[in-house]
C-alpha cells in the first residue's frame, strides 16, 4: 500500500506540474506550484520517509520502485529540470536528501548507471 501511495504522489507531481511556452507565465505558475501543491506532496513524501523506519521510503528492507521514482523526482529538482523550482528546494526535508544519496549508492542502481554509461 505505501509503495502505491508514493508512486501516486510522484505521478501527481509529474502530471500536475504546470507548463507553458511563455517563460514569464511558466515562472509565475511554477513558483505558485512550488509554494503550494509541490510543497504539500514533498511533505507527504518526507513523512513517508520519516515513518518508514528504514533507509527506504516505503519502509521496506530493500530498494523498491517507490525509492526510484522519488530519487528521479529529487534528481530532476536538484538538476533544475523543473524550471523556476530552486535546485535546493528539497533540502527542506532531510529524510528526502538522505534518500537522494542512498538510492544511487545501491548496488543495483550503480550497476544500471554503469551499464548506461557503457552505452553512451
Amino acid at each position: 500500500m505505501r509503495i502505491d501511495e508514493i508512486v501516486d504522489i510522484h505521478k501527481d507531481i509529474m502530471t500536475q506540474c504546470p507548463f507553458s511556452d511563455d517563460n514569464e507565465e511558466l515562472k509565475v505558475k511554477r513558483e505558485a506550484f512550488g509554494a503550494g501543491p509541490l510543497k504539500i506532496w514533498m511533505q507527504r513524501l518526507a513523512d513517508c520517509a520519516e515513518e518508514s523506519g528504514t533507509d527506504w521510503i516505503a519502509g521496506t528492507e530493500d530498494i523498491t520502485i517507490a525509492d526510484l521514482v522519488v530519487w528521479q523526482l529529487l534528481t530532476m529538482i536538484r538538476t533544475n529540470d523543473f524550471s523556476f523550482i530552486p535546485g535546493d528546494y528539497s533540502d527542506t526535508w532531510p529524510k528526502l536528501v538522505k534518500l537522494e544519496q542512498t538510492v544511487p549508492a545501491h548496488a543495483v542502481v550503480k550497476a544500471w548507471q554503469a551499464h548506461r554509461a557503457s552505452k553512451q
